[in-house]
């Protein structure tokens, strides 16, 4: 009788490790916390990805709601990284048709994420890529919505991989010119309207073609520029304003132009090329300084763009952008100034200091007639500037320049992968973790109603 109790007590442990072996498998999250705006979402582990080790984790919304699961790790301060899995959806949408949001991977806290997974899909590889700039911890978020934009429908992430890039420094700039020739749109009961002429179409093109010469000199061969043009006959119809830049054009005002573009190339900086004279015209609250050419230091989820606002034919500002043998020799000086403003950005967020890109005159530079500012802007990009007040040379550190970069995937050809999605694969394993979870508290789900 002994032995059968034994034996018995035996199975019963065998049971009770079974069952709860298979709770684990379906509701554990392997340390990563739980956030939702509200009950509607629910966490659990569910289908495997063909090929897969590993249940994938799964996110639900009957109704629209935000829900992510995350995990803060450790990483080196100025450091490209990359995080990549396997996202299937099913009946994923966004609230009022809203474009930014879906399944993501993203930096729960920091605004970055990947592109937005909607509709139903089949598991796809996606990529977030991410410099570290100045910190040392960062939370890698696997989620279902977006800040304040809500979705519902359902998201598997499976097969998950964080990488540290080993690449060395390189010079290639990826810069994508999007020119848009027309604008159509609507504010108030006016409607306004531009299309870009055969000039127009060729004033740009000569002066991308000087600005690629012109960015390696002054940089001198720190950027090595490769040059993209989409033409966009599609009008702009959604148009930015605020008090500071009167109107220009938020890159969400033309993601769903160049989407697909900007997901396929992953460029270091964009270029958003149009004319809207006739709506600045009417804009009568305008200053000085809103009647500008070119508007630069934008970021959106990682991509530096400009705006490059093309003058029309009776603008006096047209002669900038015209070259002249005797009055203007540098006619792509707007596209350097732009630009230069978000490498004088990224400097300062890699707290790697750097003169204001306007105070030229503070360092006794000058306009020259028919060159502008390339003088300061060479020395600028250079690190060759004097600043006689503390005896030394300032300007761009040429390690900003690799930096600023979106990280690239040619910088992971041969990454380094950190371990850390710490899925278990032993009985040994689960039982750490089911004691871990006793402990620490790993599985509860946090409520977060300002999401």
């Amino acid at each position: 009788m002994r032995k059968f109790f034994k034996i018995l007590w035996k199975l019963i442990l065998i049971a009770i490790l079974v069952v709860a072996i298979s709770y684990f498998k379906t509701h554990f999250f392997n340390d990563y916390i739980r956030v939702r705006k509200n009950e509607s979402i629910e966490f659990r582990r569910s289908i495997k990805m063909e090929g897969s080790k590993q249940k994938s984790y799964m996110i639900h919304a009957d109704n629209y709601s935000n829900g992510l699961f995350y995990k803060t790790v450790a990483v080196e301060p100025n450091k490209n990284y990359r995080v990549r899995c396997f996202i299937k959806t099913e009946d994923v949408s966004g609230i009022d048709n809203e474009e930014f949001t879906g399944a993501n991977i993203c930096l729960y806290g920091d605004g970055i994420h990947s592109d937005f997974i909607k509709g139903t899909n089949d598991f796809q590889e996606v990529s977030l890529y991410f410099n570290s700039k100045n910190k040392t911890e960062v939370n890698i978020a696997f989620r279902l919505g977006n800040d304040y934009k809500d979705a519902k429908g359902t998201a598997y992430f499976t097969d998950i991989k964080f990488e540290e890039s080993t690449a060395s420094l390189d010079t290639k700039w990826k810069f994508c010119a999007f020119i848009f020739k027309n604008l159509d749109v609507k504010i108030g009961d006016k409607e306004y309207k531009e299309e870009m002429t055969g000039e127009d179409i060729s004033l740009i093109e000569e002066n991308l073609s000087m600005f690629k010469n012109d960015i390696a000199t002054l940089s001198q061969q720190a950027i090595n520029a490769e040059i993209d043009r989409k033409y966009i006959d599609a009008p702009i119809d959604k148009i930015s304003h605020d008090d500071t830049n009167g109107y220009y054009i938020d890159l969400k005002d033309v993601y769903k132009y160049i989407k697909d573009y900007i997901v396929e190339n992953n460029y270091d900086h964009i270029f958003i090329i149009f004319k809207s004279d006739a709506l600045n015209k009417e804009d009568l609250t305008k200053s000085e300084e809103q009647d500008w050419i070119g508007l630069g230091g934008m970021i959106y989820n990682q991509i530096g763009y400009s705006n490059i606002r093309i003058p029309d034919e009776n603008n006096k500002g047209r002669y900038m952008v015209i070259y002249n043998s005797q009055t203007n020799r540098f006619p792509d000086e707007v596209f350097i100034h732009e630009f230069l403003h978000y490498i004088e950005r990224i400097s300062n967020e890699l707290n790697r200091p750097i003169p204001v890109l306007h105070n030229y005159k503070d360092f006794n530079y000058r306009k020259v007639t028919g060159l502008g500012l390339k003088t300061w802007y060479g020395d600028y990009m250079s690190h060759n500037v004097d600043d006689i007040l503390h005896g030394t040379k300032v300007g761009v550190d040429k390690t900003v320049y690799h930096d600023a970069k979106l990280s690239k995937r040619e910088f992971f050809e041969n990454p380094k992968e950190i371990e850390f999605d710490g899925e278990p694969h032993s009985i040994a394993e689960f039982i750490d973790l089911i004691s871990r979870v006793a402990k620490d508290n790993y599985s509860k789900i946090k409520q977060n109603d300002d999401f």
